[in-house]
């Protein structure tokens, strides 16, 4: 393989230089340069620029950002201030308000935040020195915020602790704030205000393009542009980075010295040139400065037709101004406003808003030919003025004013003296002056124009006397309130042939008076009138004049001025009459007082129609430091609430007087058939019987009363007064000697009328009627108590006062006294108590008025008890769920016949800890004579297996005794086989085997073996007289056991049971077990043994055994035949039969 291969060499050199010097600031300037490689290899050139914060390479293209310090407000520190002040979204668009705020907040010379805090903090250390308050504000920029205490007890080193930190944060804030603000004074003064636009331009660095190919023995150019944002001395290096390996990278230095170029306006307003006449030429000038630092040319570029510019272009020096002209000469009445661009040619230009159109103008002048002055006053100057009307649509430009020389007619004080500009539609006035020496004097000569047209006006005037008469001789303004307005009139006449000028001039430093009119013409032979108008602002006493003033004459007239104050007093700015009754005239009164220095007149007056009131001096004047009295009586009878302001009207018209009088018109209003009749009812004799009388007033004024009364009425309160909307009830009391009928009056007089009120009554005997009057305790226990009742009747048609004064220390009664309406009863309960045994006999009397007294007998024996209740009562085993008959013996040895009645217990916290079994039934309530014994019969049922006890409540009129029932719970369980024969649809009748007599044969048959044991016991079950029946039924062996056996096995539950459990434990009748076995047991009483039918194989045959048994009927009624859902849950004992005689 050939390999060939050239060495060569590359030299970069560059053609140029990048010494840019003087730039402009904000302006991009751009140098070109000339890469060169005096070398033989080519390279691929990369282009960076290293800059002092940019780093060693910081690419082709580098923006320039300006950085401003902590303390200068450039760095937007006001703008954040705002944001956090008004609670502002960074985002948010400002408004003008909004710029102008953050000035503010800058420029001044205390923070307002911080100003304000000061003021808060001061008003607090003017307070209570226990209520401290030295809270510090929020932080706004100036400081770090600090805290400072409540209004709580410190202790003084804490106080003066904090104080003195708060102190330091603010001081330090107020030098803060002061350097900022000296900054942004520096910054404004270093950058002059200037006319141009703002640049947009982000400032940069760039080199274009960013990599270029250098031939060997070539050269390529680049351009390098710079926009640098300050004055600051810029230096940076130009890199340009071959892609041959082992090549050095060839730097070129920039350097630049940015200067500011800006350029001010001395009128920043539009040029608006208006409607011009068509051919006119209108100049503006306008003065451009350059408070920049460094020299420019500029060119002016603008695009109307119209309008030339001079000069449009130019070189302005540091410090230098131009004044450019620009000259509008329309052509045609087009508008033009195209803006007009003063452009550096280094800067941002300025903008200014152009506006010019073209029309036609117009002198109002050509309609007039003279101008006369009329008749004058010979010998006196008269000034008129010519009016000048421009008529045209474009601006009118007057420029000849000439005034022919005459003996009569001159220049007025303000003959113009430069061109003169009038505006489409309006006018002006050129002032001329005639004096005339005669009565006929030489007419005078006036032009007016301009270059394009002038007009020729002739002066004429007449000359004549004149005489002015003025009507008054002196104008007095006395008494004069201070805030109001005074009004005379002052007349002038004039008597000559002259129009008569006057104008009014009052002889005083102070504008005290104002004329209206200021001035004025009077013509000839007429009368005209001047409105004087005073209005005092402080107390005055003056003695002047007033001169009329016209070019003819000067006329005085006396002037007297006297102000001063008038404060007006009222006792009571709020009258109440309160609440007054309709049929009378109540009246209030009050004062006006003037404590001022002046006279004043007043007058009340009322807004009501017709008038609520009637006032004394409604109306006068009240001299100074003077009152008077005024009284108000209402004269309008109607019921109500009523509010009437009274206004006091006087010469002060800066200030009201107002009061407010309210009261309430009210009647006694009361319904005579209420209370026309009292009837008393019917009376007991010799007893006070109170009715009440019921007075009810529907009206709201108090209703007054006073009763006159007649024996034998008595009234509790014979005066009084009953409040609006309410009740009174007052007390008659008739006390009947005997019994008759009552008639007689009352005299109500109240303050609405009198009125006869009829009483009406009844007096009577009451009738105390006794249910019983003799009662026998019988014999009782000592000690204990009985109770009987005792049942009084009220039969007759009055109430009846009862009392029982004395009863025997062994019996007592409930209530010794008491009243009894008619027809009314009432239970007393009559109580012995033996303390001893004997016989105890007593009466007691029943006190009552107007009737005999009623007499009650009461006898007792007392007696010992003596009863014998067991507290402990075995009732053995219980089967679950089945309900077992008990009973236990009460013996009474006493004296007392026993009255017991039984109650199950309420359940203790002692009877959780064993098993329950409730009483299913309780025995009945019954009398145990003494010295006779009663048998009581329960009946129990235990819940579950194991111990079990029960309480029995034996209660009797003396005390109450506790038996408690002790027991077994006991439950077999039924096997598969049982289970089935419970779910058949048979129902059996059983029946209670205590009721069933049983033979004497069997039962001593079973005594006797079973007391022989479990086998012998269940070897002569087999061999009851079953044995011949089953020999007659033809029943089938079985191949294990006996068919006997095997038959009364398979078909009877018992059998069944005992040969399945281990030990069986039969239960004998006294509630003893026959055996005592160590294992688990199965209990199986005695009564079902005995009860139960005998056992045969069913569906057999028809024997005379079966028959038997099945057509056998009871003599006792049997118990609830067995539902199927309950068949699952009885033990043995369901299976108990009364026996079958085979």
């Amino acid at each position: 393989m050939e390999l060939r291969a050239k060495g060569g060499t590359i030299a970069i050199t560059h053609k140029g230089s990048l010494s840019l010097e003087d730039i402009a600031v904000r302006h991009t300037t751009m140098r070109k340069i000339v890469i060169m490689n005096s070398g033989s290899i080519p390279a691929l050139l990369n282009f960076g620029w290293s800059l002092i914060r940019g780093g060693e390479n910081a690419g082709s293209v580098v923006e320039l950002t300006e950085t401003f310090g902590a303390l200068d407000p450039r760095n937007g520190w006001a703008r954040a201030q705002l944001i956090k002040d008004t609670d502002r979204q960074p985002g948010e668009k400002l408004t003008a308000a909004d710029y102008w705020w953050m000035v503010r907040r800058i420029v001044s010379r205390v923070d307002p935040a911080e100003e304000q805090e000061e003021r808060l903090r001061t008003a607090s250390r003017m307070g209570s020195s226990y209520g401290l308050s030295m809270n510090a504000s929020t932080d706004v920029g100036l400081a770090p915020s600090t805290g400072g205490g409540g209004g709580d007890m410190r202790s003084m080193l804490g106080l003066f602790k904090s104080s003195t930190q708060t102190n330091a944060a603010r001081k330090q804030g107020y030098r803060i704030h002061s350097k900022r603000r000296q900054i942004c004074f520096n910054n404004i003064m270093q950058h002059p205000v200037s006319s141009q636009v703002l640049s947009q331009i982000q400032p940069f660095i760039r080199v274009d393009p960013p990599s270029a190919l250098l031939p060997g023995y070539g050269e390529v150019e680049i351009a390098v542009q710079v926009n640098l944002p300050t004055e600051e001395v810029f230096l940076a290096t130009l890199l340009c980075i071959p892609n041959v390996p082992n090549t050095p990278t060839y730097e070129i230095a920039l350097t630049a010295t940015p200067k500011l170029v800006s350029v001010v306006m001395d009128d920043s307003r539009p040029i608006d040139f208006g409607c011009q006449q068509i051919g006119h030429r209108e100049v503006i000038n306008r003065i451009f400065t350059n408070v920049g630092n460094k020299a420019f040319s500029f060119l002016v570029e603008q695009e109307n037709r119209s309008i030339t510019v001079f000069p449009n272009r130019g070189h302005l020096d540091v410090g230098k101004s131009v004044m450019i002209q620009f000259a509008f000469e329309p052509v045609d009445e087009s508008l033009q406003t195209a803006p007009t661009r003063f452009i550096p040619d280094c800067s941002q230009p300025i903008r200014i808003k152009m506006s010019g159109s073209g029309g036609q103008a117009r002198m109002s002048l050509y309609k007039y030919k003279r101008f006369d002055f009329g008749h004058c006053m010979i010998g006196k100057d008269t000034s008129s003025s010519l009016p000048i009307a421009n008529e045209g649509n474009a601006i009118l430009h007057l420029t000849k004013f000439d005034l022919i020389p005459s003996d009569s007619f001159f220049k007025g004080a303000e003959w113009p003296k430069e061109r003169v500009s009038i505006m489409p539609g309006q006018t002006y006035h050129l002032p001329l002056v005639f004096n005339p020496r005669s009565e006929s004097p030489a007419p005078g000569k006036l032009l007016v124009g301009n270059s394009n047209e002038w007009y020729d006006i002739q002066l004429t005037g007449v000359g004549r006397e004149a005489v002015l008469i003025v009507t008054k001789v002196i104008l007095d303004f006395a008494d004069c309130l201070i805030g109001n307005t005074y009004t005379q009139k002052l007349g002038l006449k004039n008597v000559g042939d002259v129009n008569y000028p006057v104008s009014f001039k009052l002889e005083s430093k102070d504008p005290l008076l104002e004329f209206i009119p200021s001035s004025m013409t009077i013509q000839p032979f007429s009368e005209s009138t001047v409105q004087i108008v005073y209005k005092p602002a402080q107390e005055l006493k003056l003695h002047t004049s007033l001169s009329i003033i016209s070019p003819y004459s000067v006329n005085t007239v006396p002037v007297i001025l006297h102000a001063g104050f008038a404060r007006l007093t009222l006792s009571d700015e709020r009258i109440d009459f309160g609440m007054f009754e309709k049929s009378t005239r109540p009246s209030r009164a009050f004062t006006i007082r003037n404590s001022g220095s002046v006279n004043i007149a007043y007058s009340v007056r009322q807004n009501t129609k017709p008038h609520l009131f009637q006032l004394t001096n409604p109306k006068g004047t009240i001299p100074a430091g003077k009152e008077v009295v005024i009284v108000a009586s209402y004269v309008q009878a109607k019921v109500g609430h009523f509010a009437e302001t009274l206004v006091i009207k006087t010469e002060l018209q800066s200030a009201q007087y107002a009061i407010k009088i309210l009261g309430q018109c009210e009647e006694a209003i009361v319904k005579y058939d209420e209370f026309q009749v009292l009837n008393m009812g019917t009376c007991p004799v010799l007893e006070a019987t109170s009715k009440p009388l019921t007075i009810t007033n529907y009206g709201k004024f108090p209703l007054k009363y006073q009763i006159k009364n007649a024996y034998p009425i008595k009234i509790m309160k014979s005066a009084g007064e009953v409040p609006g909307e309410s009740t009174e009830k007052i007390m008659v009391v008739w006390n009947p000697s005997g019994g008759y009928e009552l008639r007689t009056q009352l005299h109500l007089v109240t303050n609405v009328g009198t009125f006869q009120i009829i009483v009406r009554g009844k007096a009577s005997f009451p009738e105390l009627v006794l249910q019983n009057n003799y009662f026998d305790f019988g014999v009782c226990a000592v000690g204990s108590t009985y109770t009987e009742t005792l049942e009084l009747f009220n039969k007759g048609k009055v109430a009846l006062h009862w009392s029982i004064p004395n009863v025997r220390d062994c019996y007592s009664v409930s209530c010794a006294q008491g009243t009894l309406g008619p027809k009314e009863g009432k239970n007393v309960l009559i109580t012995f108590r033996p303390t001893a045994v004997g016989r105890y006999g007593s009466s007691f009397i029943i006190e009552s008025k107007g009737l005999n007294f009623k007499e009650v007998a009461l006898i007792g024996v007392g007696g010992v008890m003596a009863v014998d209740i067991p507290s402990n009562v075995e009732i053995g085993q219980c089967p679950c769920d089945h309900p077992i008959l008990k009973s236990f013996v009460i013996t009474n040895r006493g004296d007392v016949p026993l009255h017991a009645s039984f109650d199950a217990p309420p359940p203790t916290s002692a009877d959780s800890s064993l098993g329950t079994c409730p009483l299913v039934s309780l025995p009945p309530s019954m009398v145990v004579g003494p010295g006779k014994a009663a048998k009581v019969h329960f009946s129990v049922k235990a819940t579950m297996v194991g111990p079990l006890e029960t309480r029995l409540l034996v209660k009797t009129r003396e005390k109450s005794y506790t038996a408690h029932m002790r027991g077994v719970g006991v439950k077999i369980n039924l096997s598969s086989h049982v289970t089935e024969l419970l779910d058949l649809d048979h129902s059996y009748e059983a029946k209670n085997p205590l009721e069933v007599l049983q033979d004497s044969d069997p039962l001593d048959y079973w005594m006797a073996r079973m007391q022989r044991g479990i086998p012998a016991a269940l070897d002569g079950l087999l061999k009851l007289p079953l044995e011949d029946a089953m020999t007659h039924l033809n029943a089938q062996p079985h191949a294990a056991l006996p068919d006997i056996w095997r038959f009364a096995s398979a078909d009877d539950v018992i059998l069944d049971h005992v040969c399945q459990f281990p030990v069986p434990r039969i239960l004998n009748e006294d509630l003893t077990y026959l055996s005592n076995p160590t294992e688990p047991f199965l209990t199986i009483p005695m009564e079902p043994l005995l009860a139960r039918p005998p056992p045969f194989p069913p569906n057999k045959g028809s024997n005379e055994a079966t028959k038997k048994v099945l057509s056998n009927t009871w003599a006792t009624p049997p118990l609830a035949p067995i539902n199927k859902s309950e068949r699952r849950a009885r033990t043995i004992e369901t299976f108990r039969r009364p026996p079958v005689n085979l």
